[in-house]
């Protein structure tokens, strides 16, 4: 992203910012009063926060700049292993007991995983009580829909709900989870408050505005579900890697369920866990001949493997990135317990991954 000289001019004085947009994690537009100065605040996926301030006569210039850096944040960068999180052991928290997972640097919000899906399937209660930040949060049109990052905080003190959790908007409430969904969203949004990061996601807000005074308003989220929120493990960041889009689900055949059971104890809801496991490809003697598989891994240790065909469609892909020494990485679940589990990986394959991850993928292996 460059401004122009007229945008960085009103907010940084008389040189440019140039923050590269596949290096943006999340941006959020705080709209211009009478009094007070607009604000767009932009997080980099470094941790950096920038903002650049602007009047109400110069806000529609904004607005258009903030839209079209939604519109173009690379759907990485939303998530969790992207917003500065590192591998490795960890000092265990009162709430944590011995689990060793990912531990993000305590920098810039943390963007939970989404469903995955176009729609928003979250719902947000209480609207009608928030009313008076909603409608600057809308801004001066009649009605109308835009998408927007909302931070989730859970509220202990809650006299009536010690569970609740207050749904934000540019800093202010816009309404609470619903009660019989706020539990089970608990165990990960303690870790990532206990990590000194506020916990955020995508957001859709929709409003029509019955008065000059009066607006009604919808707020809902996109979430994965409970226990899918943050992963267990993440990606090496330390050395190249790619993570192949989520797509569609291929059983990993089980080699090892031990290191799957242990994998699962350390799971943020009982029997549910999120990890992104790499991808290998080796070659396995057989009787006849040698073929190549697509080992998994999560973390240092190996789970299992994928099938033969589903290996050699994926062959195209992960034989030039071994080459040039790029591990790849993809979504898994896991599921079950100490005696029955099984994992999960999805993936998009080679023939239909977007231009924008071929891209990706040429540069890095051309540099190698």
């Amino acid at each position: 992203m460059q401004p122009t000289n007229f945008f960085a001019g009103a907010a940084l004085g008389t040189s440019d910012l140039v923050v590269p947009v596949p290096d943006i994690a999340s941006i959020r537009l705080k709209n211009a009063g009478r009094v007070m100065r607009g604000c767009l605040e932009i997080w980099t996926r470094g941790g950096q926060r920038y903002r650049l301030y602007f009047t109400r006569e110069q806000q529609p210039g904004f607005e258009a700049l903030h839209a079209e850096l939604q519109a173009n944040i690379p759907h990485e960068s939303l998530r969790p292993h992207n917003m500065g999180m590192v591998e490795g052991p960890i000092t265990p928290g009162p709430e944590q007991g011995s689990r060793s997972h990912a531990w993000p640097v305590p920098q810039g919000p943390l963007v939970l995983r989404g469903s995955g899906s176009a729609y928003f399937p979250q719902e947000v209660v209480g609207e009608s009580f928030y009313g008076a930040h909603l409608s600057r949060v809308a801004g001066r049109e009649e009605e109308g829909e835009r998408k927007v990052f909302a931070e989730l905080r859970r509220e202990p003190s809650n006299r009536h709900d010690s569970n609740a959790v207050q749904v934000l908007i540019d800093g202010g409430v816009v309404g609470h989870l619903p009660r019989e969904d706020a539990p089970l969203y608990q165990p990960e949004l303690k870790a990532v408050e206990s990590w000194g990061r506020p916990a955020m996601c995508r957001a859709r807000l929709w409003w029509r505005r019955e008065s000059r005074r009066e607006v009604f308003a919808s707020v809902s989220l996109d979430l994965a579900r409970p226990g899918e929120l943050l992963p267990i493990a993440s990606p090496d960041t330390s050395v190249p890697h790619v993570t192949v889009p989520a797509g569609r689900s291929y059983q990993v055949k089980v080699d090892h369920s031990e290191v799957l059971a242990g994998l699962l104890a350390q799971a943020y809801v009982p029997g549910k866990a999120l990890a992104y496991a790499s991808l290998h490809l080796v070659e396995r003697a057989g009787p006849r001949s040698t073929t190549q598989i697509v080992v998994v891994r999560i973390g240092d240790v190996e789970v299992g493997g994928l099938s033969k065909q589903t290996s050699a469609k994926l062959t195209a892909l992960l034989a030039p990135l071994r080459d040039a020494q790029v591990k790849c990485y993809a979504e898994a679940s896991l599921t079950g317990n100490a005696i029955a589990a099984e994992v999960r990986v999805y993936l998009t394959m080679p023939e239909n991954l977007p231009p924008e991850f071929v891209r990706q993928v040429q540069v890095i292996t051309s540099q190698a």
